[in-house]
């Protein structure tokens, strides 16, 4: 996960994959562009489609529709065509470039992250502002692009199976396959060509459409790996690249497990010291907080985590019962955000007296801007091989009994539910994990990560750079997912690195 709580804005649209001409939009961001190659054409963003409805910052952006290769790796005059809606918040000032930007997920709109930028929802500096045109391509599947879409009912079904037993190994296995064969016949031949590799050659197709200029990006979490992967295919375009929150792509399913696993589970002791360590930092109470997960957790476990206001039904769209791996779920998404430490120690506390409506599962709502960012973050997580295919309930076991031998953290036990979800999906891995040999580029590659993260590791961070033949690690010691949001020191790093290509000595380590 990434910042993906804060760029929830919804946007109905409804495009679709057809052979022969561009793939269409029935709301069209800005003027269609047909050919490929193309010079992109700009204009005034629309103000009567979400996610600009409404938003006084629309006038701020320009936006466009651009068609590229259904695939880039059979490419006829008559190929199918996929349609990316991308949205431009130009430079203020004296203008450095485009600045490509990504949010992560995947299923991360970057269109809504150059909103969230232009009406100050999301921080970017002012003197990033003043430097940069700043673009957000939503990746194929997602937002204002072609959109995965996929059977909402079905989507929206109680999923959570003990996929330890064989019992619930098939139920699992079985829900996961008719998940993927409904968004199969949904999506069209576009849900077979949604690997981070296809997503890469697209911003390259964007970027010399917008001009050919050198490429400046700025990616978080899974932006991480998108930049990364362009990295390979593109280095001699690269001006200046800030990955923040990085994110590996490389090493054994088991491997690769036990990162995601022990990394969340420090991030989570982390939280534990930080309330025992000051009676007001995490309220009433706050100081005992490791009795409290324990309650909550034995409350989840004997199913009494009700949140009275759900009924699992699309009118409420949440489920009435929360479990452990939904308590463990919820503390991965809000000790993304070190501001929210007292928030969720508090949330905790109600939860140990059976009140579970902070961790009730959130379901689909049927607008296809929002729930294409659900619906492919596991597709791509398949195709590029990142989510384990269990095989046997006895593969899931061996995972369950790592995570509980090597994480201290009650419940961590139930990791497994979280890094399984591609047991049964009917796709192929077409991006498998490899390590990257990213050759020199002409100005090193800055990489930024948190101490204590709980959605990528420090040991992706520290293993990124033997993949760079030219890069950067500066340590924020500190908690929390990505750094740049903080407005701290690693901010103005990046800052001083995307404009005047300024790069921190080698084993920088900077304050919280």
């Amino acid at each position: 996960m990434d910042y993906l709580l804060i760029l929830s804005l919804l946007l109905g649209l409804l495009p679709c994959v057809s052979a022969g001409i561009a793939a269409m939009i029935p709301q069209p961001v800005g003027p269609v562009q047909q050919d490929i190659p193309a010079q992109i054409t700009w204009s005034a963003c629309p103000t009567d489609i979400r996610p600009f409805r409404g938003v006084n910052a629309t006038s701020q952006l320009q936006c466009t529709n651009f068609s590229v290769p259904l695939d880039h790796n059979n490419v006829q005059p008559d190929s199918p065509k996929v349609q990316l809606g991308i949205v431009k918040l130009p430079a203020t000032g004296k203008r450095v470039g485009n600045l490509f930007v990504n949010p992560g997920g995947p299923g991360g709109a970057a269109s809504s992250m150059v909103l969230g930028m232009a009406t100050k929802r999301i921080y970017i500096s002012d003197a990033v502002r003043e430097s940069f045109d700043i673009i957000g391509m939503d990746p194929r599947g997602v937002g204002l692009s072609t959109p995965q879409k996929c059977d909402t009912n079905l989507a929206n079904q109680p999923s959570e199976f003990d996929a330890t037993t064989p019992e619930g190994f098939q139920k699992l296995f079985d829900y996961n396959k008719a998940l993927g064969e409904s968004c199969r016949a949904m999506t069209g031949p576009l849900f077979d060509h949604m690997d981070t590799i296809f997503v890469a050659k697209d911003m390259e197709a964007v970027r010399v459409a917008a001009g050919g200029e050198p490429m400046n990006y700025f990616g978080v979490s899974y932006g991480t790996q998108l930049g990364a992967q362009y990295a390979a295919l593109f280095p001699d375009t690269i001006r200046a690249m800030a990955l923040d929150g990085m994110l590996q792509h490389t090493g054994a399913f088991a491997s690769n497990i036990m990162t995601q696993a022990t990394s969340l589970d420090a991030t989570i002791q982390d939280f534990f010291r930080f309330c025992e360590a000051n009676a007001t930092n995490c309220g009433e109470g706050g100081q005992d907080i490791r009795q409290t997960w324990n309650k909550i957790l034995e409350v989840a476990n004997a199913g009494n985590l009700k949140a009275a206001e759900c009924d699992g039904t699309a009118k409420t769209r949440c489920l009435p019962l929360a479990t452990a791996n939904n308590v463990i779920g919820v503390a991965r998404s809000t000790l993304e955000f070190p501001s929210e430490r007292k928030t969720f120690a508090e949330q905790l506390k109600l939860g140990a007296t059976g009140n579970g409506s902070f961790f009730s599962p959130g379901l689909l709502s049927g607008d296809i801007f929002t729930d294409s960012r659900s619906l492919s973050i596991t597709n791509v997580q398949c195709q590029d091989g990142h989510f384990f295919a269990a095989e046997s309930h006895i593969e899931v076991q061996r995972v369950a009994d790592m995570t509980r031998a090597f994480t201290v953290t009650p419940g961590m036990g139930e990791f497994w539910h979280r890094v399984i979800d591609c047991t049964g999906y009917p796709v192929k891995i077409t991006n498998p994990r490899t390590a990257l040999s990213v050759k020199a580029t002409q100005n090193p590659i800055l990489l930024v990560h948190s101490r204590f993260d709980p959605a990528t590791s420090l040991v992706y961070a520290v293993g990124m750079t033997e993949e760079f033949q030219n890069a950067t690690l500066i340590l924020r010691e500190g908690s929390g997912h990505t750094s740049y949001l903080n407005k701290g020191d690693a901010s103005r790093a990046v800052d001083d690195y995307l404009i005047n290509l300024n790069i921190p000595p080698a084993g920088t380590v900077l304050p919280n």
